[in-house]
């Protein structure tokens, strides 16, 4: 069993693959996906009666709700929502939540001695987050699609400084996606398995 977890950070623009990347690491990894994006959207759901739909499907973010006479695009409360959490308690306040909370289960796995998972990936990287993830030694996963451009959005910027490796997503098919992303995502777990020893 090993020691500690292997820790996926994913960063990268709405719909550019980071949910199939999430499921293929956890699939063919063993990388529990932490929702590290569930504390805004359970508060935004249960503050302004947002579905569940609206806040994790990405049809469900560009719809708009009304709150107090004003529209709003559901992606949009929820990024406004991360930075007023961010501009009060510090801007590494959700990483350092998620981990706390996968390092919790981690530690409960190890106490129970009957983990499946070697590791966790968070799909919702944003900002310097990744300073957070790199910080203890984890893999900063920028995930590229070609036809995908910025929203504009500050919260869908990440910082590149932080960005450990780079996956090219320009498959046309999830099978495809999945053996070119294996063989790429083996050959970094290869590598810092070498620099480890």
């Amino acid at each position: 069993m090993q020691d500690k977890p292997i820790i996926v950070a994913l960063c990268g623009m709405p719909t550019s693959g980071k949910s199939e990347i999430q499921n293929i690491l956890a699939s063919n990894f063993g990388l529990t996906p932490f929702d590290d994006g569930a504390v805004l959207r359970n508060h935004c759901r249960e503050l302004f009666g947002l579905s569940a739909d609206d806040v994790t499907t990405q049809t469900g973010k560009t719809r708009c709700t009304e709150i107090q006479g004003t529209t709003w695009e559901n992606r949009k409360i929820i990024g406004e929502y991360g930075n007023i959490l961010e501009m009060k308690f510090g801007e590494l306040t959700i990483p350092n939540w998620a981990i706390g909370s996968a390092m919790r289960d981690w530690r409960k796995g190890s106490e129970m001695l009957n983990r499946h998972n070697t590791g966790y990936s968070f799909g919702s990287v944003r900002r310097n987050q990744g300073m957070a993830y790199a910080s203890i030694d984890g893999i900063v996963l920028e995930i590229l699609r070609p036809e995908v451009e910025s929203t504009g959005n500050v919260w869908d910027e990440y910082a590149q400084e932080w960005v450990t490796h780079t996956y090219l997503n320009n498959t046309s098919s999830i099978n495809l996606l999945e053996e070119d992303f294996t063989v790429f995502f083996q050959n970094i777990l290869d590598t810092k398995m070498r620099k480890a020893a």
